[in-house]
């Protein structure tokens, strides 16, 4: 599950620790969003089964590409139809976010992790 996920991959760098807290910060301002726009639930919904899916806890799916073509745009999509809506803070934050998702465009679930963890060996 995502948890698993989050707790195994994310947590052990700088980088996915920001993407974590940003969910967190902006969780309930995007799910109530998404109670009123149908558009942004679906697209929600493609980009977590999308996730579950390459980034099983059992087996990372190597050779699987979260982000290619169609989900990095359907990434961005999520990310600024969410904007429309958020607050100032959700829309710098997100910018962030549209930023590291152009980055992982066309890399494998393995080379997300990678490259998740050495982005923060860099910034350190």
């Amino acid at each position: 599950n995502l948890r698993s996920f989050r707790d195994n991959e994310l947590s052990q760098s700088e980088n996915g620790q920001k993407i974590t807290q940003l969910y967190y910060k902006h969780s309930k301002e995007v799910k109530e969003m998404m109670k009123k726009d149908v558009y942004l639930r679906l697209l929600g919904i493609r980009l977590i089964l999308r996730s579950v899916y390459a980034f099983n806890p059992k087996q990372v799916k190597k050779d699987v590409v979260p982000l290619d073509k169609n989900y990095s745009k359907l990434a961005i999509r999520f990310l600024e139809q969410a904007q429309k809506n958020g607050s100032e803070e959700l829309v710098d934050d997100f910018n962030e976010l549209k930023v590291l998702v152009g980055s992982l465009k066309g890399l494998t679930a393995q080379e997300v992790l990678d490259e998740i963890k050495s982005m923060s060996d860099i910034s350190e």
